[in-house]
């Protein structure tokens, strides 16, 4: 196996001293632009590689920031990653990746992130007073997107709301008269929202919707849901659901089934996933929704954060699909 080159290695190449070779390294003002271009050009031909726990021991900061969410096959999250990881590249920084088992951000999480020597966490999950209380002690900046929280955490929201009442007027418009909402547990805020703002939507015109909530968190409960619904001697004509990835699924199971029933989902991932057939679905700006994170984010960084505050992205629109 080839040695790793190190920073002793180029000074001896160099005929320099280490200290002289990691202020090149680092663009000290004292070094000359001669040197630092030497030693830069003979570090790429030896293959050096920065060790980055040293670089963040010398410098007080990682530039890498945690990136939290809960499943690694919705693809909501790997979109969301890329527009932040394109947010953060103006600030300089890269991220990692930490991912939980379940929908909340636990103390478990916290220590991780603190062992990866973060420099701040942007969550899609909901921490708790003990995760809060870990993050404050070792002074390490949170942002939480998509998931309101009564605790003292600085928070980028949707209007959950806004979007639940947007898709029931969608679907009233489209002649839906049977409707109901399929959506995660009532511990999570948006998920409740999203489903008051649907029932209550429908329910100006007089049409009442049912809601059904995956209270466990169990893998498979959209499959159950469809078993359900299907079994119903009033069957729905139309389904709300918490997200697209659910929206995908359900949609899959309907047709599995012969079923026909209009599908709206929410997030619109296949504005940026081509895919056969688009569904319908509650649509807003996920690049702008990144950049309000990051840039709270980077404040905290900076010293610049001031009073918690929550900020709601409202640009909530509906992209009509093949599905409605």
């Amino acid at each position: 196996m080839k040695k790793r080159v190190t920073i002793k290695d180029i000074a001896i190449q160099c005929g320099l001293s280490v200290n002289c070779i990691s202020r090149a390294l680092m663009d000290a003002p004292d070094i000359s632009e001669k040197t630092k271009q030497r030693v830069r050009d003979i570090s790429a031909e030896m293959g050096y590689i920065p060790n980055r726990a040293a670089t963040t021991l010398r410098k007080g900061s990682s530039k890498t920031v945690g990136i939290l969410y809960d499943n690694l096959l919705n693809p909501f999250y790997s979109i969301m990653t890329n527009y932040l990881w394109a947010e953060l590249s103006k600030y300089g920084y890269s991220f990692v990746t930490l991912i939980n088992d379940n929908p909340f951000f636990g103390p478990n999480v916290a220590k991780r992130a603190l062992s990866n020597n973060v420099d701040g966490v942007i969550s899609f999950l909901e921490p708790d007073e003990e995760t809060l209380e870990l993050l404050e002690n070792h002074n390490l900046p949170l942002v939480v997107v998509g998931r309101k929280t009564s605790l003292r955490a600085e928070t980028v929201l949707l209007d959950d709301e806004g979007g639940g009442r947007a898709a029931a007027e969608f679907l009233y418009n489209k002649g839906y008269r049977k409707p109901v909402y399929l959506g995660e547990t009532t511990a999570l805020a948006c998920s409740k929202d999203r489903a008051e703002g649907f029932v209550e939507q429908f329910a100006t015109h007089g049409v009442e919707a049912k809601e059904l909530f995956n209270m466990q968190c169990d893998a498979n409960a959209y499959r159950k849901f469809v078993s359900e619904i299907l079994s119903w001697e009033q069957k729905p004509d139309c389904l709300f659901l918490f997200n697209d990835f659910f929206a995908l699924e359900v949609l899959t199971l309907l047709r599995e089934h012969g079923a026909n029933m209009a599908v709206v989902g929410f997030d619109d991932i296949q504005n940026e996933i081509a895919m056969n057939g688009r569904i319908s679905s509650v649509g807003y700006s996920k690049e702008r929704f990144a950049s309000l994170a990051v840039d709270k984010l980077m404040a905290q960084i900076g010293g610049n954060g001031g009073n918690v505050a929550t900020t709601v992205l409202d640009d909530i629109f509906i992209v009509d699909g093949e599905t409605a």
